[in-house]
């Protein structure tokens, strides 16, 4: 890595050195280059190679502390995106991976009853996935207030459903 920067910023260097000064910068700017490339390397190295810091981990080759649910966010960004596309079905199969392995991951759940009523307009299975989301995350935060107010919509939805059938 730090030989990366060092190459990258001498080339840099040498590249100034010759528009400022001709051929004569050339040396000093790719060794101007250089010692900052080297400074720059090091510094980068020390600040990864602490301990406790996720890059340090990752690249002084001890393994990152990662929760289950840190781990599941990758899959749960993916599930977003196909959800996005409308690609509901892939959207569906990557949710319940993700809920196999934490079935009680609030935010997967959310998505799912999303889909499930945008998709399909399954308000039981959408109302259902919310309740357990509501009692899931007792505190207040977005999840929660993206879950009430869903749960809500689908209750206003469900009563001018009803109010609109025949006979009434």
């Amino acid at each position: 890595m730090v030989g990366v920067i060092i190459l990258v910023l001498g080339g840099v260097g040498a590249f100034y050195g010759y528009r400022i000064a001709g051929k004569p910068g050339i040396a000093a700017g790719a060794a101007a280059g250089a010692a900052i490339g080297f400074a720059a390397g090091l510094l980068v190295k020390r600040l990864t190679s602490s301990a406790g810091g996720m890059a340090g981990g990752l690249f002084a080759g001890r393994e990152a502390n990662w929760t289950l649910r840190e781990q599941l966010g990758a899959d749960l960004s993916q599930a977003r995106h196909m959800a996005k596309n409308e690609q509901y079905n892939d959207a569906i199969r990557k949710l319940n991976e993700i809920l196999e392995k934490d079935p009680e991951f609030p935010e997967a759940l959310l998505l799912k009853a999303r889909i499930v009523w945008d998709a399909r307009e399954n308000m039981a299975a959408a109302k259902r996935l919310l309740r357990k989301v509501l009692s899931l995350v007792p505190e207040e935060g977005p999840v929660k207030e993206e879950a009430t107010g869903f749960y809500r919509e689908l209750v206003r939805i469900e009563k001018i459903r009803g109010s609109d059938s025949p006979g009434e």
